[in-house]
């Protein structure tokens, strides 16, 4: 029996996934590794303006923490979005890319067949 068994529809993790969309969830991540980029060149700047040498400052590696820190958790965000963006396509519309791979796509209806070889006017 799964864990989700015995949640009702209208839990509070219900209402996050209604909003978190893959849309969203792939611009906050993207906002997010580039808040952390502009944190890591600002302490890359800070310490090349120390010429690379030791750094009087403690706030700088704890910044270049922080960004490298931003820019994974959004990256990671990004592309979680990705993946629930694939999750809600529905199981219909991937039997249907399915078939449409293998070339077994039922004939449309009405469709009439090609005619035969030899047949009303053919080879």
């Amino acid at each position: 029996m799964p864990r989700s068994a015995g949640f009702s529809a209208d839990t509070r993790a219900m209402a996050v996934l209604r909003h978190a969309t893959t849309d969203r969830l792939a611009l906050g991540g993207a906002l997010l590794a580039m808040l952390g980029a502009a944190a890591f060149g600002y302490a890359l700047n800070a310490w090349a303006m120390q010429d690379f040498g030791p750094l009087p400052d403690p706030m700088i590696p704890r910044t270049v923490l922080g960004g490298m820190t931003m820019i994974v958790i959004g990256m990671q965000i990004l592309f979680t979005g990705f993946v629930l963006g694939i999750l809600e396509i529905p199981k219909t519309s991937l039997s249907i890319g399915l078939a449409m791979l293998t070339n077994e796509l039922p004939d449309p209806v009405g469709a009439t067949p090609p005619p035969e070889r030899g047949v009303e006017g053919g080879p």
